[in-house]
């Protein structure tokens, strides 16, 4: 029988080995308040075989996803349908008290982990830059994968699901735009043969030169939006509305 959302992740608090989970809520959504290095021992915790067969996933969660879940319903039920939200956006992390983590940050970190390293990563989405991501994500942070990234090549309308169990593969990157992403994970869960997937939303672009990211000091205390909206005026409408969505959500 398929368990609910609280239901799991209490399941999966039992088994989290290094410490007990708390999560909080952020304007409805349930953000774990993990650590990366913690994230990273998640990632490689097995399923036990008593356990439904789906893919675990995971949704980073910026202030944009946040007032999306509040604008659309579902968006909101496959945020809270996912194993492990976390916070990818300075707001997101200081109200849920924890830390930020970037969907490129993860992914550097998943590819310099002496076990994750090992494992199979297929990654989806980001079309035509999805190779160009890899390459960054693993040979230019000096590390040679034991199984090398596979990057199917196909355009968004193709089944995404049959590209993705095409290889065997161990964690599935998703890079499809918010909330596409994490609603097409929530749908093809059961489908998918990855044991974890990961929604990184414009991961793909920033470690592929595409998108440039704010210096470290500007991420530190969170300028990381307002450095996005300089770096790509023809988004700055998107950038300032999710701020001001945020915003206006905090003061109701």
């Amino acid at each position: 029988m398929e368990q609910s959302g609280s239901d799991r992740k209490i399941y999966y608090i039992k088994m989290f080995p290094v410490r007990t989970v708390s999560e909080r809520e952020v304007l409805g959504v349930p953000i774990v308040q993990l650590s990366l290095v913690e994230v990273l021992a998640w990632i490689r915790v097995p399923l036990p075989p008593v356990y439904p067969t789906r893919a675990r996933t995971v949704c980073l969660v910026n202030a944009l996803s946040v007032v999306e879940a509040n604008r659309n319903p579902q968006h909101m039920a496959a945020l809270k349908d996912a194993d492990v939200c976390l916070a990818d956006g300075m707001g997101v992390a200081l109200l849920a008290r924890t830390p930020k983590i970037a969907g490129a940050d993860l992914m550097l970190a998943a590819a310099r982990h002496p076990k994750l390293g090992k494992m199979r990563h297929v990654l989806l989405g980001g079309f035509g830059v999805a190779y160009d991501a890899a390459h960054r994500q693993w040979w230019e942070a000096g590390i040679l994968p034991v199984h090398k990234p596979w990057i199917p090549d196909t355009p968004a309308h193709d089944d995404l699901v049959e590209w993705a169990n095409g290889v065997p593969c161990d964690i599935l990157w998703i890079a499809l735009g918010c909330p596409k992403q994490e609603r097409w994970m929530q749908e093809n869960r059961h489908r998918l043969r990855a044991k974890v997937v990961i929604a990184v939303g414009a991961a793909f672009d920033m470690l592929a030169g595409r998108v440039r990211r704010a210096p470290v000091w500007m991420q530190r205390i969170g300028m990381e939006a307002v450095y996005r909206i300089w770096a790509e005026p023809v988004r700055w409408r998107r950038q300032v509305g999710a701020a001001v969505g945020f915003l206006r959500l905090l003061c109701r």
